[in-house]
């Protein structure tokens, strides 16, 4: 498998379309006509838009978490994750 058609698809499609690396200072939902305010920082700058959509994609689940709590040794029940996640110490 190669990544080129992903990529190509990316430059055609999805270029100018998502903004990254940008710093969200203010997201409303205007339930009336169903869209949302966007008021977000970039390279220094305040911009504010409308948009139909919002999609935020933080990383949060980029690197498996696996918390402590007291009584764990001893739990013998199954523990939900990310499916794309390697397998966590608990399913070992």
């Amino acid at each position: 498998m190669t990544l080129t058609p992903n990529l190509d698809y990316i430059d055609k499609f999805v270029k100018g379309t998502f903004k990254f690396s940008c710093k969200v200072q203010d997201v409303k939902f205007n339930a009336d006509k169903n869209n949302f305010d966007l008021t977000w920082e970039e390279a220094g700058e305040t911009h504010s838009e409308i948009f139909d959509y919002v999609v935020v994609a933080t990383g949060h689940f980029s690197v498996p978490n696996d918390p402590k709590f007291k009584g764990e040794e001893t739990f013998t029940g199954k523990y939900p994750r990310v499916p794309s996640h390697r397998v966590s110490k608990r399913e070992k």
